[in-house]
């Protein structure tokens, strides 16, 4: 039974754990599926050769008489494919999987699973993002078929937190939590780079004739879209207070091939003396406290 009981902060995933009663349930995303394996399911001939072209992942959930997901993804959007099948008559039955409400819905950070509850198997669709709001479409097996659809959206608080620091002196560094609090203005139009501390800069001209890409003195981000730099628009405050940097240089980070992060949750932070560059921060902008759960039975 569905029930609106709050997730809690540090709970798997911060997300449908707690939209179920009682304790949080594991979430099945799948698991490389063989050759050997997909040929015990009755798939039509068509979905075998769309299959044979994607990358194709098999979830299982409520035991002998559950539910087996094959999911298969491909093309550049990554969209899935998905294939259900009952197991409760004691032989594998194809269910229609439900249409989503987008086809978009089924593509890029979007992701299908299996859950189960008290042994109750439920086919699951989430955006999978990383934003204030995370919602998810919930399917519960009904013997030889699915029941009616249920749709959850889960609300989180979002902090700021400066995840890496590259610094040309280690003291510099501890000037993370400003970071942050200037990421945090500089994204939601807050009051902290309104400060008489602060004033707009024009983008000055660098000791080596361009624009310093971060992170600086050799290092190389983990978390950051690749390649690390600033996007298309950043910003240049001057700042009086502190004695190691005159000068703030602000924007988002460029978003890349080596991973497919959201590039609006990363925010990078240059300091400068002199328009020389002494420390740089990869602000990363993430879900921390939960806020509230809405239930919509469709």
């Amino acid at each position: 039974m569905l029930s609106t009981k709050a997730p809690q902060p540090g709970s798997p995933g911060l997300s449908i754990a707690a939209a179920f009663a009682g304790s949080p349930v594991k979430m099945d995303f799948g698991a490389p599926a063989s050759a050997e394996t997909l040929a015990e399911f009755p798939l039509a001939d068509a979905d075998r050769k769309q299959l044979s072209n994607s990358v194709v992942r098999i979830a299982r959930a409520g035991g002998d008489k559950g539910l087996v997901l094959i999911d298969g993804v491909s093309g550049a959007g990554q969209c899935h494919s998905p294939h259900l099948f009952s197991l409760a008559s004691g032989e594998k039955r194809a269910l229609e999987a439900p249409a989503p409400n987008d086809p978009l819905d089924r593509c890029g950070s979007n992701a299908l699973a299996l859950t189960e509850v008290e042994g109750d198997a439920y086919f699951v669709e989430t955006d999978h993002g990383a934003g204030e709001t995370e919602h998810f479409r919930i399917i519960p097996q009904q013997l030889d078929a699915l029941a009616m659809v249920c749709s959850i959206t889960v609300r989180y608080q979002m902090e700021f937190a400066a995840a890496e620091s590259f610094c040309e002196k280690p003291e510099l560094c501890q000037l993370g939590a400003k970071a942050a609090v200037w990421a945090r203005s500089w994204r939601m139009g807050s009051a902290e780079l309104h400060d008489p501390a602060f004033s707009p800069a024009a983008a000055p001209k660098f000791e080596n004739g361009d624009r310093a890409t971060l992170p600086l003195f050799g290092g190389v981000s983990k978390i950051a879209p690749q390649a690390p730099g600033y996007d298309v628009e950043e910003n240049f405050f001057n700042i009086a207070g502190e004695p190691d940097a005159d000068l703030l240089r602000i924007g988002a980070a460029k978003p890349g091939p080596a991973n497919l992060a959201d590039p609006q949750a990363f925010t990078l932070v240059g300091l400068y003396k002199s328009n020389r560059p002494v420390a740089s921060f990869v602000v990363v902008r993430r879900r921390s406290a939960f806020a509230s759960v809405t239930v919509n039975a469709n």
